[in-house]
């Protein structure tokens, strides 16, 4: 079996990159997190300050990485089962048990994942040095602090890495097992059951009614409380942070029905823009991965920075990236990663346009279409998210809506925008011209991913 794993892992090393390199950022992190606060520590027992306290910090920095990273690696293993559905189709016609066909999936993730884990060391020990300038700033640590690089430190990060690559791949690889023979051998997507289909969605609509209740609870309290008490204050920004929630749960359904929009909208007779929204329509499922990490970016700066606009939250630039960054890092990196693992679709259907005529600079500016559609639709959800934590942390100050609305952090928010729109539409462009001036027109048209 360990042969089988390495052998495959080998052979379709090309399909796993972008996994890897993911896993590799969130090694890095982990990793970072670790030798900071393994450096707390240090300082906290060589100068007896116990005014610090280092557990609640890695846990949640771990926690924040952790989620990000299997949000991230699911699509991105999905993305790679997809692709490889004859191979498992051929396994299980061989005689390969289901169950042997998911061992060998998560075997493979989990040694990509301690690989990456490995990897990714050098790169967390540079970051560690980035976050303790920063926490000691924040007075989250001694200003004594410096990085450390502890054994126990590196173990705990491979393993944390690999565990977190399993995570991220578990549904993909059991979706795979379930599908039946014949949908695999024909390419089909490795789809599950309705039954578990219908366990997801319930599972979803579970935690949004959760949510909603808990916001309406909070809503209930800051209109029927004092303005401006530690009790309105303390339900106003966690409801901001459940209607976050909420709105990046309904990514999945709101990001296709907003790119479908915007492809009918879109006139025929811009030739290059009808094509960018078409494509956008036709893969929205795939563009609901690429949207949630810039939205997830916008909906952290919206909230955290109503709250400190309004007094509710004294979070500064240092202290955001210290407590977020290195999630958001994943995160980001993941959303790239989508697009790359697309390019293989792009280059086609820009070799497919080519063929009917179309000019090489009309294919450019579809593409960058393309990644404005997406970072549109991801800036809509970010401002959604700000407006509804503006008008719960103002209604909590006593601040009407119409003057709390001015108040928001837009100057933050148009910074987060920018990126994401300088990163989606950067990567759409490099992502489908790499390799393919080494192509011919008809190898791009025959190509697999």
């Amino acid at each position: 079996m360990i042969r089988l794993l390495i052998t495959d892992l080998r052979h379709h090393a090309g399909m796993w990159l972008w996994t890897f390199v993911v896993a590799v950022v969130a090694g890095a992190c982990v990793f970072g997190q670790f030798a900071a606060g393994q450096g707390m520590e240090t300082a906290i027992a060589r100068y007896a300050d116990e005014s610090y306290s280092t557990t609640p910090l890695t846990v949640f920095c771990l926690i924040t990485v952790g989620v990000s990273a299997i949000s991230v690696l699911s699509s991105t293993a999905s993305r790679v089962v997809e692709m490889r559905t004859r191979d498992f189709g051929l396994w299980r016609a061989l005689g390969m048990r289901p169950g042997a066909v998911r061992a060998t999936l998560l075997g493979e993730l989990a040694i990509l994942g301690g690989i990456a884990g490995l990897v990714g060391v050098p790169l967390g020990y540079g970051l560690a040095h980035v976050l303790v300038p920063m926490l000691i700033s924040e007075r989250v640590a001694p200003p004594q602090t410096v990085p450390e690089l502890p054994p126990a430190a590196l173990c705990w990060a491979v393993l944390f890495t690999a565990a977190v690559a399993v995570l991220g791949g578990w549904w993909s690889a059991a979706r795979c097992a379930r599908a039946r023979e014949s949908l695999l051998l024909r390419g089909e997507s490795a789809g599950g059951s309705r039954v578990g289909s219908l366990w997801r969605v319930l599972g979803r609509l579970l935690l949004l009614a959760g949510l909603c209740a808990g916001i309406v609870a909070a809503y209930m309290a800051i209109r029927d409380g004092v303005a401006g008490s530690d009790e309105v204050i303390s339900a106003a920004m966690p409801a901001a942070l459940a209607f976050m929630c909420v709105v990046l749960l309904l990514v999945r359904w709101c990001v296709p029905l907003l790119e479908r929009l915007a492809a009918r909208l879109i006139p025929r007779s811009w030739v290059a823009a009808f094509v960018a929204g078409r494509t956008c329509a036709v893969e929205s499922s795939r563009s609901s991965a690429t949207v949630l990490p810039f939205a997830l970016a916008m909906g952290l700066v919206g909230v955290l920075y109503s709250g400190r606009n309004f007094g509710m939250s004294g979070v500064t630039a240092q202290g955001f990236l210290a407590m977020f960054g290195p999630a958001l890092l994943v995160a980001w990196t993941g959303g790239v990663a989508i697009i790359a693992m697309s390019a293989g679709q792009r280059r086609r259907d820009g070799a497919l346009l080519a063929a009917a005529g179309a000019r090489h600079g009309t294919i450019l500016v579809a593409e960058v279409l393309e990644g404005v559609i997406h970072s549109l639709v991801a800036a809509l959800l970010g401002v959604a998210i700000t407006v509804g934590a503006v008008y719960l942390v103002g209604l909590a100050s006593a601040v009407p809506f119409s003057e709390a609305l001015p108040r928001a952090p837009w100057e933050a928010i148009g910074i987060v925008v920018t990126a994401s729109f300088v990163t989606v539409c950067l990567a759409v462009v490099v992502s489908s011209r790499v390799g393919a001036r080494a192509t011919t027109l008809g190898q791009m048209l025959r190509a697999q991913e």
